[in-house]
C-alpha cells in the first residue's frame, strides 16, 4: 500500500519558507560533498534557445534543434556502444518518424514530450510502436535537456510549456486528431494546455498556430486524447516548495548548495545530476496546474493514466484523485501495484508489478515508458540506475548485472529494507500497456 506521510510534514509546512530554506542552507553547507562541481555543471549566459513561433516549421525546428545539442554537449558526436553507427545526438533529440509508403495524408498524429531531466530517447520506445498505419509521430526536446545539466538551472516552466505548445500546434492542418503521449513532466504539460484551452462548454478548442488568425474550416486539428505516463499532478516530496529559495541562497553564498545532487551524469539519455531550479520549476508548474484543478475544471478529452503505486517521484494518490475526480467515463487508468489494492473506479485496472521470480518487486516512476529491449535501460541494458547508493559499498554490487542477488524495483523505503536494490528502468509489462494504449487511441479515432 501507499507509504504514510511522516507527522512532521504538516508541522514543517506552518513554518515560513524562508525560515526552512535558511536552516537547510546551513545544514547543506556542513554536509561533506562527495562531487564537487564541474564545467557540467555551471550556468552559461545566455542560455541558448529556440524561438517558437508559427513561422517555424517542425523540419527547421529539428535541425536547430540538433545544432543546439552539438554545440553544448560534448558527448554528442559519440558513438553509441553496440549500435550501427548511431550517436548520442541521434538518440537524445528530437525526431519525427518517417511515414510509411503511400501516406501523403496521416488522419492521426501523435507526439510524445519526455519528462523532467530526461531526453526524448525516454519516450523514443513509444515512438517506434507507434509509427504505424499512417501515423505522424514526432517528439519534443524540452528547453534546458539533452545539453549540460546546468542548464536546467537557467529555464522556466514557462519555457517548457512555450515548446511543448508549440509542438502540439505544429500539427495544425497536417493530422485530423492529435494523441499527446506525456511522461512525468510532459503530462503535466498535456493537462496544462488542454485545460487552458477549452471553452466555456469544456470542449477543447482546435488546435491552431499562434497567430495564424482565423480557425481553419476543413483542416481543423483536434486533440482527441491523453496517454499520461507517471504524470507529475503532485510530486511526492514534503519539502519540494523550498527548492527556489534554496537555490537563489546558493546563487547568493555557494554554487554547489544549487544542486539538490551532483553525479557522474555517466548516463548519456538523462542527467543524473539533479538542479534546485529545476526541482522549484516542476513545483511551480504543478501548483499551477493544481490551481485550475482545484476550480473544479475536467479535462476536457479522454484520457489514458499508466503509474505505479510505488513512485517516488510523483504522489500516486494524487494521481488517483485527478483521475477519478476530473476525467470523463471515456478514459482509463492502469494502476500497477505490487499488492491487491482496492479502488471504487472501475475504470482503474489494477496490474501486478510484482515478479519475485525475476526479482522485481515493483515498477518505479522511470520505468513505464521503457521496452525491456531497451538497449540502454531495458532488461539487458548496458546502464544500471544506483544512484540512491551515492558510491557506498552497495553501489558496486548494484551496478554488477551479473548479480543475480541484486533485486530490482523502485526505490522505496520498504523495497531497499529487502537487500541491494537497482531502481528499475524498464516495463515487464510494457507490451501489454501499450496494446491497451492503442485500444484506447482506437477507441477515439473518427468515423469515416
Amino acid at each position: 500500500m501507499f507509504e504514510a506521510r511522516p507527522q512532521w510534514v504538516q508541522w514543517i509546512r506552518k513554518i515560513p519558507a524562508v525560515s526552512v530554506a535558511v536552516f537547510l542552507f546551513v545544514v547543506m553547507s556542513g554536509v561533506s560533498q562527495a562531487l564537487e562541481l564541474a564545467d557540467r555543471h555551471l550556468p552559461v549566459e545566455p542560455l541558448p534557445t529556440i524561438r517558437f513561433s508559427s513561422a517555424l516549421s517542425y523540419a527547421e525546428y529539428i535541425t536547430q534543434a540538433r545544432a543546439l545539442i552539438t554545440a553544448r554537449n560534448p558527448q554528442a558526436t559519440e558513438i553509441i556502444s553496440g549500435t550501427k553507427g548511431a550517436t548520442v545526438l541521434d538518440a537524445i533529440a528530437p525526431k519525427q518518424w518517417p511515414l510509411g509508403n503511400g501516406c501523403d495524408h496521416p488522419e492521426l498524429g501523435i507526439l510524445l514530450i519526455h519528462g523532467l531531466s530526461d531526453s526524448p530517447y525516454l519516450v523514443r520506445d513509444l515512438g517506434d510502436r507507434f509509427n504505424r498505419n499512417c501515423t505522424l509521430v514526432r517528439s519534443v526536446l524540452l528547453p534546458g535537456h539533452s545539453t549540460l545539466p546546468g542548464d536546467l538551472g537557467q529555464v522556466s516552466y514557462q519555457d517548457w510549456i512555450d515548446a511543448s505548445s508549440w509542438a502540439m500546434e505544429s500539427f495544425s492542418g497536417q493530422v485530423q486528431q492529435l494523441i499527446v503521449v506525456g511522461f512525468s513532466t510532459g503530462a503535466t504539460l498535456a493537462i496544462d494546455y488542454a485545460i487552458r484551452n477549452q471553452d466555456r462548454e469544456n470542449n477543447l478548442v482546435s488546435l491552431l498556430k499562434t497567430g495564424s488568425g482565423e480557425p481553419l474550416q476543413e483542416d481543423t486539428s483536434q486533440i482527441a486524447g491523453l496517454v499520461l505516463l507517471s504524470p507529475a499532478i503532485s510530486i511526492n516530496t514534503s519539502v519540494a516548495f523550498l527548492a527556489r529559495w534554496i537555490n537563489a541562497l546558493g546563487a547568493v553564498f555557494n554554487e554547489r548548495l544549487r544542486w539538490a545532487s551532483v553525479a557522474g551524469d555517466l548516463d548519456f539519455a538523462k542527467y543524473e545530476s539533479f538542479h534546485m531550479n529545476a526541482a522549484a520549476q516542476i513545483y511551480t508548474l504543478t501548483k499551477r496546474l493544481g490551481s485550475v484543478l482545484d476550480m473544479k475544471h475536467p479535462v476536457p478529452v479522454p484520457v489514458f493514466v499508466v503509474a505505479s503505486e510505488q513512485d517516488t517521484t510523483i504522489d500516486t494518490r494524487k494521481t488517483i484523485q485527478f483521475f477519478h475526480n476530473r476525467t470523463d467515463q471515456q478514459s482509463v487508468m492502469l494502476l500497477y501495484a505490487s499488492q491487491g489494492i482496492q479502488t471504487n473506479d472501475n475504470r482503474i485496472e489494477v496490474r501486478n508489478s510484482a515478479n519475485t521470480g525475476h526479482n522485481i518487486l515493483s515498477q518505479s516512476h522511470i520505468s513505464i515508458p521503457i521496452s525491456p529491449a531497451n538497449p540502454h535501460y531495458g532488461k539487458n541494458g548496458d546502464y544500471a540506475n544506483c544512484l540512491h547508493y551515492a558510491y557506498s559499498s552497495q553501489f558496486y554490487s548494484c551496478l554488477d548485472r551479473n548479480n543475480p542477488e541484486v533485486l530490482s524495483g523502485e526505490i522505496t523505503k520498504k523495497n531497499r529494507a529487502e537487500g541491494t536494490l537497482r531502481r528499475i528502468s524498464w516495463n515487464p509489462d510494457f507490451e501489454y500497456m501499450v496494446d491497451r494504449i492503442d485500444q484506447f487511441i482506437n477507441s477515439l479515432k473518427r468515423k469515416k
